[in-house]
This record gives structure tokens, sequence and C-alpha cells, in this order.
């Protein structure tokens, strides 16, 4: 294949890719099949994309090497790693039959990355259409990058770190459709603090504001990686619990109750409506109705206190379960 077939093939084939791990995954593949190679990995900043399992020769030769050519910008070409000396204090290369081709990725006049080949052809023809393949894919992985982080910027609220209102409303229907194929419990908490139109009046916004970002850390620290918390507005958070029971849910929520509480010595508390959907019967809309409804009679009942509802059926109302056992 000539060369303007190949760089048109290989740049149809990143066009389409959508974040960082997709380009080196394509690039990659495209390598190994379009230059018959052995075996072909990619490192490019900290992500690390290979054909088939490295060797331990492999691993050597490339922690050695992959210095070599980001310090020097520079091609390597190792035909014989076996009687190589720059792979002497390499023990397990003895067991390596390819050569390796060591490539740079270039982007804006430095080296990014490194892609090794492995080969037993003679792939020398080849090294200056490599080089230019690898800097489109640098090309493509910076477009890439700036693409994930506008999605990220999308959905995070941008003082606490944690999910907007907007992935918020997606996620817990996702949660919910997840829970009724599942048969497990879906629980979401929802909270608000007390009293913060009156904190933000006498102490002033930005010491509002540390507080909010410093609620977004609390909860990163406590809630579990299947967990997900938003700012669903203002003061006010949720937190999606999949997978959960009324009364860890409720343990959970008590657990956040006390660690604001004790973070701000008194200075600003919440209250917090839990539900639980036992059979995932409602919609998004119905649960966050619920979970607001809880919070509200929270407040309601003094504040700084966590009301825990269940919603068993549908056609039921939600049982508010602290009544329910007195």
């Amino acid at each position: 294949m000539a060369y303007e077939e190949i760089l048109l093939k290989f740049l149809d084939l990143l066009n389409s890719a959508m974040n960082v791990d997709q380009v080196l995954q394509r690039s990659c593949d495209f390598f190994y099949t379009e230059f018959r190679l052995s075996d072909c990995s990619i490192f490019y900043n900290s992500t690390q994309k290979r054909q088939n399992t490295a060797s331990l020769g492999m691993q050597e030769a490339e922690a050695l090497l992959q210095s070599q050519v980001l310090d020097s910008n520079s091609f390597l070409f190792i035909k014989d790693p076996k009687s190589d000396i720059s792979l002497s204090d390499c023990k397990n290369v003895k067991a390596m039959e390819h050569s390796i081709l060591a490539f740079p990725v270039p982007h804006e006049q430095k080296a990014v990355g490194v892609c090794f080949f492995y080969s037993g052809l003679d792939l020398s023809s080849y090294v200056e259409l490599v080089s230019s393949l690898l800097s489109k894919m640098a090309v493509a992985c910076s477009r890439a990058k700036y693409f994930e982080d506008a999605q990220q910027c999308a959905i995070t609220d941008l003082l606490t770190g944690l999910y907007n209102k907007a992935y918020f409303l997606e996620a817990v229907k996702t949660e919910l459709a997840r829970g009724k194929r599942n048969q497990k419990p879906l629980s979401l908490i929802m909270f608000d603090f007390d009293n913060f139109k009156k904190l933000n009046d006498t102490k002033g916004h930005v010491e509002g504001d540390r507080i909010l970002k410093e609620v977004g850390r609390l909860l990163k620290e406590q809630i579990r990686s299947m967990d997900i918390a938003c700012r669903y507005g203002g003061e006010e958070f949720t937190v999606i619990l999949p997978e959960t029971s009324q009364d860890d849910a409720f343990s959970i929520a008590e657990r956040m109750r006390k660690s604001v509480e004790s973070a701000f010595s008194g200075l600003t508390t919440v209250s917090l409506g839990v539900v639980t959907c036992m059979n995932s019967s409602i919609d998004e809309n119905k649960m966050i109705k619920h979970a607001d409804a809880a919070l509200y009679k929270a407040k309601s009942l003094g504040k700084n206190r966590t009301v825990n509802f269940v919603v068993i059926d549908k056609s039921i109302a939600p049982i508010d379960v602290q009544e329910a056992s007195s």
C-alpha cells in the first residue's frame, strides 16, 4: 500500500475515536496489522497499550529504552536484543527473537511518548512513515483529551468537583433501570444545609463557598466507588446509593450528618431525606419527589436529622421508617 493510502487509512481510523484510550488502542491495532508485527506497544503519558502480553524481556527492554528515546527524542533500532550492549543489564532479553524499533511519539517538537515495534522483518524503509503516523496520533490524542475535558466539565460542578444536576438526573434514571434488572434496592440521599442563608449573610459568601467545597471533599472521602455524589443546586446535595438497603442508607446518611456537624463545629448542620426503592417500581421523578419530602420532614422536625422513607410499591404511599417502627 502506498504511503498516502496508509496515511489516509490511519487518519480515517482516528477521526472517529472519542477519547485517548480509543486513539491509542486503534493505533496499536493498526500498526500490528499493517506492518505485520510480532508485537506492538505504545506508552503515552500515563497510558499504555499493547497488542500481546509482554514477556519479561520486553518489559526490561522497554523500561530501559523508554527513557533513552524520550530524552533524545530520536528513533532507536536494536537488531539483535540478545547481543546488543545497550541491553546487557537486561537478564531476560536472551529469549527475545525479534528486533526492536523504538519510536518517539512527537508533539510540538518534543517526545510525549514511545512506541515499540517488535518484528523479524526489515522495516527500515517505514521509519519515516511510522514517525509521521505517530505525529498524527499525538495530535489525535491531544484533540481527544480536549474533548474528554469538555465532556467532564459539562457534567461537573466547578465549586465542589462533584457531578452536577444534569448528570444526576440521568444517573438516577440509569440506576433505577439497573436495580430493576438486577432486582436490587436503590437508595437516594438528599440533603440541604440548615440556616445557610443566615450563614451567608453573617459570614459572607466566601465562607459559604468554602463550606460547600469542603462538603464536596467530605462526600468524596466517605462514599463507595459505586455511589454517585452530586450538587443538586445551591446548598442542596444528592447521593445515589446502588444496591443499598434502607438500613444501610440511613447509616450512611447519619454518618454524613455527623461528619458535617463535626467538621464545622456547629457553624452549620444538614438535614437529610433518604428514600429506598425496594423494587424499582417508581420512576426517577417520583423517587426525587419522595427524597425531597423526607428532607422537608427532617427540616420540619427541628433540622440536623435524617428522615428515612421506603417505597415498596408505587401504588402505596412512601412509608416513614421511623414512624413505622415506633
